[in-house]
């Protein structure tokens, strides 16, 4: 197989502390003759998620949970949805107990 240049297309949008992204993967397979695509296998399609930003402390910068729903389209396999999180501690750091 020759080699070729391939990229992928993504935005996200934030508003406050709601995030909303989406990716177009693998442009290039959309662009080659069907014919090169058998020698392909798995591709990803499609990225959705979104993700909100909770503060779970009074303070400005404390503790910080973000629960993140994904959606993904990958040939050969059914649609997959993940869901994860992120925590964030205050300063990005854990505290050293005395």
């Amino acid at each position: 197989r020759e080699t070729y240049v391939d990229g992928d297309f993504g935005m996200l949008y934030r508003y406050k502390n709601l995030s909303v992204e989406g990716a177009v993967l693998n442009i290039n397979h959309y662009i080659r003759d069907k014919e090169d695509q058998r020698t392909v296998a798995n591709v990803a399609k499609f990225y959705f998620a979104s993700s909100y930003k909770i503060n779970l402390s009074a303070k400005q910068a404390g503790t910080i949970i973000e629960p993140k729903l994904a959606y993904r389209v990958v040939d050969g396999f059914k649609d997959i949805i993940d869901f994860g999180t992120n925590l964030y501690l205050l300063d990005q750091k854990l505290k050293k107990v005395k």
